[in-house]
Formats: structure tokens, C-alpha cells, sequence
């Protein structure tokens, strides 16, 4: 679910005229006291592009190909 949402942002990103960056929001899971749901939050934040344990996640991937394109494209 989270690699399809960046890559249907990155389709977004595309359309936008003068876009110069962005950011994820959450670069790595966190704990969280907000988020208690035992089995699948388990008090942490799950939006980040690595795991608490610092293993990537699809989404990780997907941004990095982004990512490169960018660098390519400043290259020429």
C-alpha cells in the first residue's frame, strides 16, 4: 500500500511546472504513543520508509529510482 501511494505521488509530481523537491514525511518508523493498536501499530508510527530496525521498505526503493531520475536530469 505505501509503495503505491509514492508511486501515484511521484505521477502527481510530474504534472506539477516548477516543482524543485520533496521530502518524505516520515523518513523511519518511530514509537509513538499515540499509535496502540497491539498487532499492527504495537506504539510506533508505521509511515516510514525503513522499519525501527533500519530495513527498508518497497516504498524505499521507489523513491530512490525517483530520486536518481532527478540526478540525472540536473546532470544534463
Amino acid at each position: 500500500m505505501q509503495k503505491a501511494i509514492y508511486e501515484a505521488n511521484i505521477r502527481m509530481f510530474s504534472r506539477i511546472d516548477g516543482l524543485c523537491g520533496t521530502y518524505p514525511w516520515v523518513p523511519t518508523c518511530f514509537r509513538s504513543p499515540r499509535r496502540p493498536l497491539s498487532g499492527v501499530q504495537d506504539w510506533y508510527n508505521r509511515k516510514g520508509l525503513c522499519a525501527p530496525d533500519g530495513t527498508e521498505k518497497l516504498a524505499a526503493g521507489v523513491l530512490r529510482e525517483f530520486y536518481a531520475l532527478l540526478a540525472g536530469r540536473w546532470k544534463e
